[in-house]
């Protein structure tokens, strides 16, 4: 499930950022950074609240039980290079609109809030890389299906100390 959350939040990103696909990568990847400015994304955190709803479908010999679970997940996202903190603001700023929101909900994720965005400007051997970064809480829909094996056949007496009160109750009648 995180490897989906995250491939949701890379697209995300980029769509919301302007950043081209290929300029937002997964966070902590052995891979050289991409040219310009470019984003990374790393999942921090992904839970599931409460039980979830249930309900169930019966097929010919079996039952399928669903679960529908509410999840939760926080992306950590930081923009790198010359125009990274406009980026990140412009990145929050989508999140927060009509187009961000109908984006996310085309997708299954609702939007649950950021953090302010952090100055993360740092000195990379000799030269200054302008940095920036903030957590986006998301909200998704997880289901599951499981197959209850259902009783075909129950046979069963009833037997009372009455003789002329017995009965028998047999699954075929």
């Amino acid at each position: 499930m995180i490897d989906q959350i995250t491939a949701a939040a890379i697209y995300t990103v980029a769509e919301g950022s302007g950043l081209d696909l290929d300029q937002v990568i997964r966070a902590n990847e052995n891979a050289p950074a991409p040219r310009g400015l470019y984003s990374t994304v790393l999942i921090i955190s992904d839970g599931i609240d409460g039980t979830g709803v249930n309900w169930y479908r019966a097929g010919d010999s079996a039952v399928a039980a669903h679960t529908r679970l509410v999840g939760q997940a926080t992306a950590s996202v930081q923009f790198y290079r010359t125009g990274a903190h406009d980026a990140a603001h412009g990145f929050r700023q989508w999140m927060e609109s009509t187009a961000g929101i109908e984006y996310m909900e085309a997708r299954g994720l609702a939007f649950d809030g950021s953090t302010d965005i952090r100055n993360l400007d740092f000195i990379v051997s000799t030269e200054y890389e302008e940095r920036a970064g903030l957590d986006v809480s998301v909200r998704y829909a997880a289901m599951s299906e499981r197959t209850v094996e259902t009783i075909q056949q129950v046979n069963a007496a009833l037997v009372s100390e009455q003789p002329e009160a017995a009965i028998t109750i047999r699954g075929d009648e």
